[in-house]
């Protein structure tokens, strides 16, 4: 099995990985808006945050969490209109379905409501 016990390579794999996921073609489903990726990414994060966590450093972890949030410079944030936009199927969903597709495209970062309710109101 592969290891890395590194701190800063661990957190630079993180991120390059969390990043490059939005970089991809929006017709591979093995990076961008893969659910597979968005698990590897999230259980890289949940490990380095136990680990500053561990050290007594909350605050680089919680500052670490709050990059997960979605933001509007964020560069997935652009991947994920450019996607509703190619969609033209997102008008016949229902909300929750909607709302799902959105998350599964945006994993693994979490979408703040003003945000989300912009990307819903590009479905329409």
């Amino acid at each position: 099995m592969f290891v890395i016990n590194d701190y800063y390579k661990l957190n630079a794999l993180h991120r390059f990985i969390f990043e490059t996921k939005f970089l991809g073609s929006m017709d591979n489903p093995v990076g961008d808006g893969s659910g597979l990726i968005a698990d590897i990414v999230n259980e890289i994060g949940d490990a380095i945050v136990a680990h500053l966590e561990g050290d007594g450093k909350l605050e680089e972890a919680k500052e670490y969490r709050d990059w997960y949030v979605l933001s509007k410079v964020a560069i997935g944030y652009s991947r994920i209109k450019e996607r509703i936009q190619a969609n033209k199927d997102m008008s016949n969903y229902d909300l929750d379905q909607k709302v799902q597709c959105i998350k599964g495209w945006a994993a693994p970062y979490v979408i703040p409501d003003d945000i989300m309710n912009e990307f819903l109101e590009m479905c329409e």
